[in-house]
């Protein structure tokens, strides 16, 4: 009888533990169109993304407005002084806070467009994250799955390959490959 409540008891902590697991975003990410790499933490105001890896984090030759060669900003921000913030190291993600099985209350930043969108954020079953953009009411948003880093390390290597040596203040992403 004392073996068996220890096999239950080993089995439900074996799958609570791996629940937990699944069921946190935090971590490396590689964004729709493999064009990136975003880290996921956390802090005391809530879990934050910041670019990590990109395909191109340097400007190409003929692109309007840069410099070829030069350090990929962020051109398309509408204030004009944030401009020259460069990509690698930009907080995309703002502020989500965990809401049972998910994340709400949090901004998301499009450094393509320049705007900014009201956040929420959960894990399809198939363990890609599911970000829910929007102004207003999330019945009138846009949605994106980013696909966990750790599905393609080679992709995610080279892309943070490419990036590492132009993160601010050598902050080193913990991407587990």
């Amino acid at each position: 009888m004392l073996h068996r409540r220890h096999l239950l008891l080993a089995l439900v902590l074996f799958t609570s533990a791996g629940r937990a697991e699944q069921g946190s975003l935090l971590g490396c990410w590689i964004t729709d169109g493999d064009k990136g790499v975003v880290e996921m933490i956390a802090d005391e105001e809530g879990v934050h993304g910041r670019i990590v890896g990109l395909e191109q984090p340097r400007f190409l030759e003929g692109e309007p407005g840069a410099t070829p060669g030069a350090v990929r900003t962020d051109l398309a921000h509408p204030d004009p002084a944030l401009r020259d913030r460069p990509l690698p190291g930009l907080r995309l993600i703002e502020g989500l806070q965990a809401d049972g099985d998910s994340w709400s209350d949090g901004t998301v930043y499009d450094p393509e467009s320049g705007r900014a969108y009201a956040l929420k954020a959960s894990l399809e079953r198939d363990g890609r994250l599911r970000l829910r953009g929007y102004v207003g009411s999330p019945l009138l948003g846009r949605t994106i799955h980013w696909e966990p880093a750790s599905r393609r390390p080679a992709l995610t290597r080279t892309l943070l390959a490419r990036t590492a040596d132009l993160l601010p203040d050598g902050a080193a992403p913990r991407c587990d490959l």
